[in-house]
């Protein structure tokens, strides 16, 4: 047992709660995404296969904009548009410091477990918690990243799909 109860300081506090809130905010991004990715997707499909005006010389597979109209083809590159930035949010992160101790690419860029340990466990409470900052300084540009693509994503989305409707109204 210790000799001294153990206390954080309200540094490692505070690194410690921001660190599981930012931890949290890239899946939370990414689910979201995948959602409106499915009904952008949905839509297109079904925008192109009636756009396709199936009787009217459409293809066998009713894929095809042979008879479109100009709302049809702005529709249907919007909407593809949009799937692209859906792709660039959950596009994995590949890039984080090497040498911090927190991000996957820091722990793994050590030459075994045992090493990693030894050099976390020399730290004291406020080298980790300047590591933890440092990670959550990363996790935060990351999810920036995701919003802003995500935001793009779903106003060229949403953009679309009023073209979409439009152009089944108008058609």
């Amino acid at each position: 047992m210790p000799d001294r109860p153990f206390v954080l300081s309200p540094h490692e506090i505070y690194a410690d709660t921001l660190h599981h809130y930012l931890r949290e905010l890239p899946p939370a991004v990414d689910t979201k995404i995948e959602i409106f990715f499915a009904i952008v997707l949905g839509v297109l499909l079904f925008h192109v296969r009636v756009a396709a005006r199936l009787g009217e010389e459409a293809a066998p597979t009713g894929l095809s904009l042979q008879n479109a109209s100009f709302l049809d083809y702005c529709a249907v590159i919007l909407l593809l548009a949009s799937m692209i930035c859906a792709l660039l949010v959950v596009w994995p992160r590949l890039s984080a410091d090497a040498k911090g101790y927190s991000s996957f690419v820091a722990v793994a860029s050590r030459p075994d477990g045992a090493t990693y340990a030894q050099e976390v466990l020399a730290l004291d409470g406020d080298a980790l918690a300047t590591a933890l900052f440092a990670h959550c300084y990363e996790l935060a540009r990351i999810t920036r990243r995701k919003i802003v693509w995500c935001r793009l994503g779903m106003a060229i989305g949403l953009t679309g799909i009023a073209l979409a409707v439009v152009a089944q109204l108008l058609g």
